[in-house]
C-alpha cells in the first residue's frame, strides 16, 4: 500500500494538488480514441436505421472475453476500398477515425462496451450475436423501412450494373433464410412485392438469395431511398442509377 500511495504522489503536482497536466492530457487522449456516443443504436430516425441495417448485414455482436464479463464487442470488417464508409460511420458514433485497424486488405473496427451497452438497443434492429444462424425480428416501422433495406443491401447486397432489358436480376441480397423471408415481407409493406423471389444458394443451407428482378420494383425502391438523408455507398447505387437510364 505504500507503494501505492507513492505512485499516486508522484501523479499529482506538488503545487497545487491536481493530477499532473502532461499526465491527464496523454490518458484523457487514449480514452478518447474509444469513446463513442452511446445512444446512437437508440435513437429512431433514418439514418440509424440505415446504419443498422447495414450492421445487420456487415456487423458481427460477440462478448469481449471470459463470456461477456469484460463486457461486449461491435466488430465490422470491410474491404480496404470502402474505407470512407467506415470513417463515415465512426463520425456518426461519435468515435475517433484512429480507433480502425489495418490489414492486408481489408479495414476494420471494434466498439466496446460493457454488457448491454450496446446489445440491448441494436436487438430492437435484429442484430444479436450469431445472427448468421439465429435470426430475431427487427421492430422497424413502415417510415424507416426504406432506409433499413438501403443499409442491408450495402451490407450484402449487389446490384447489377448491365442486364438485358426483359430479363435478368437487378439486385440480390444475401442472407439466412428467415432474414431473407422478412425482407421480402416487408418490402411488400412499401409497395414492393412483384419480382421479388427467394432461391436457396448453390451447395449452401446456411443463406438464400433475395432477388428484386424488376425494373419497377427497383426504381420505386430507388426512388424511395434517394430522397432520404443517408449515406448510402455511391459505388453501388450508382450502378442502379446507370442501369434504368439504360432502360
Amino acid at each position: 500500500s505504500g507503494l501505492k500511495k507513492a505512485v499516486k504522489r508522484s501523479m499529482m503536482n506538488r503545487n497545487d494538488g491536481r493530477r499532473n497536466p502532461q499526465l491527464s492530457k496523454t490518458r484523457s487522449s487514449s480514452l478518447r480514441k474509444w469513446w463513442w456516443r452511446f445512444d446512437a443504436f437508440s435513437k429512431r430516425d433514418f439514418i440509424t436505421a440505415y446504419w443498422c441495417g447495414f450492421l445487420m448485414a456487415d456487423g458481427c455482436l460477440q462478448d469481449n472475453g471470459r463470456g461477456g464479463k469484460q463486457g461486449e464487442v461491435l466488430v465490422i470488417n470491410l474491404s480496404q476500398k470502402d474505407l470512407p464508409h467506415l470513417e463515415r460511420f465512426c463520425s456518426y458514433i461519435g468515435l475517433s477515425k484512429d480507433a480502425i485497424c489495418f490489414g492486408k486488405k481489408n479495414v476494420y473496427l471494434k466498439i466496446r462496451g460493457r454488457l448491454g451497452l450496446l446489445s440491448n438497443p441494436l436487438r430492437k434492429w435484429g442484430i444479436v450475436r450469431r445472427k448468421t444462424k439465429i435470426f430475431r425480428t427487427p421492430e422497424v416501422s413502415k417510415r424507416l423501412l426504406p432506409a433499413y433495406i438501403a443499409g442491408w443491401i450495402d451490407g450484402d447486397g449487389y446490384i447489377h450494373p448491365t442486364k438485358p432489358r426483359k430479363y435478368g436480376t437487378f439486385i440480390e441480397i444475401v442472407g439466412n433464410p428467415k432474414s431473407m423471408l422478412w425482407l421480402q415481407r416487408n418490402l411488400k409493406r412499401i409497395g414492393i412485392s412483384k419480382s421479388v423471389n427467394i432461391r436457396q444458394r448453390p451447395n449452401c443451407n446456411t443463406f438464400s438469395i433475395l432477388k428484386i428482378g424488376s425494373r419497377n420494383a427497383c426504381e420505386k425502391l430507388w426512388n424511395m431511398i434517394r430522397t432520404l438523408d443517408i449515406p448510402i455507398l455511391s459505388r453501388k447505387w450508382d450502378n442502379l442509377g446507370i442501369l434504368l437510364d439504360r432502360l
